[in-house]
């Protein structure tokens, strides 16, 4: 019987370190249940989002879970599987995770764009099945036997928020305080107004690789030194770029050539743009935007 016992437990250890090895599974309270189940699950998804930054592994993870909570860590995943290796943006990849019990279960698949303690970090793209953010709007998955599961192609849109929480319906608003103090613009095209552009993420110019989230725009034109308060509305929580800009000069759009522009915090560059982390009601700190720094052709940034 002890001879036995021992046996079994051997069998165990095995187990659970061959799935570390072969699938990328993570040991976890609920390993010993996998040790029962026969089915598996082979999930293909796509990534066609901003690459991973530095310290983050660019690879794609599956999780499975029995019941969803507000975060992607609690409740925990009852499985877990990931690519060997980052994955090639644009083009498919495939997950498998082997041993699960059958049953349902709501599946995610993230990229792991930002390094963290856990593969699941604030600001890590995902997706729920089926293509939706919203837990509300996710379905559970039947796995009996050998079972495929094309998740799609999923971006920046979708991305986890504080604490690894999952994106909601309730959006919030943004206020941002917004000084110009040049010269007032001679331009009767332009706007005159006083913009401000939220982004997930940023390229060379006001609209590329990403057009702004979110805009607000003053109530009325800019007064040279007076500030007004811009509120930007339907925000959902998460992480932004946050850009202000002079609408001086006419264009095919209020962003465009020798517009006055900052970021926060009152800064022209991108490399020194800061994100702001919106998960209520916000009003952020004051921006001054001065006639010095002006977008470039194209609205090029600096």
């Amino acid at each position: 019987m002890k001879k036995t016992v021992q046996l079994i437990c051997i069998g165990i250890i095995l187990f659970m370190i061959s799935c570390k090895k072969d699938t990328g599974n993570e040991i976890n309270p609920l390993a010993f249940l996998s040790f029962l189940g026969n089915s598996s699950l082979t999930v293909t998804a796509t990534y066609n989002g901003t690459a991973a930054e530095v310290g983050a592994s660019g690879k794609i993870y599956v999780y499975l879970y029995s019941s969803l909570g507000i975060t992607s860590r609690d409740p925990a995943p009852v499985y877990t599987g990931s690519t060997d290796a980052a994955v090639t943006i644009g083009s498919p990849a495939t997950i498998t995770i082997p041993r699960i019990a059958a049953g349902e279960y709501y599946v995610l698949a993230f990229y792991d764009y930002h390094t963290g303690d856990n593969p699941d970090n604030q600001t890590d793209r995902y997706v729920l099945y089926s293509g939706t953010a919203y837990t509300s709007g996710a379905s559970k998955v039947t796995i009996s036997g050998d079972t495929i599961l094309d998740m799609g192609t999923f971006g920046d849109t979708n991305v986890l928020a504080a604490s690894s929480a999952f994106m909601t319906t309730t959006t919030y608003t943004v206020t941002v305080p917004v000084t110009y103090t040049g010269t007032i613009s001679t331009d009767d095209s332009a706007t005159k107004m006083l913009y401000v552009y939220l982004y997930s993420t940023l390229g060379t110019t006001t609209r590329t690789p990403a057009l702004p989230v979110k805009i607000g725009v003053s109530s009325a034109v800019a007064s040279s030194g007076v500030q007004q308060n811009i509120a930007v509305d339907n925000v959902v929580p998460g992480n932004y770029y946050v850009l202000a800009f002079y609408d001086a000069n006419a264009g095919a759009n209020p962003d465009s050539v020798s517009d006055p522009y900052a970021f926060f915090v009152n800064t022209q560059y991108t490399a020194n743009a800061q994100k702001v982390v919106i998960s209520g009601d916000t009003t952020l700190p004051a921006m001054d935007i001065g006639e010095t720094n002006v977008l470039q052709s194209s609205g090029a940034l600096i």
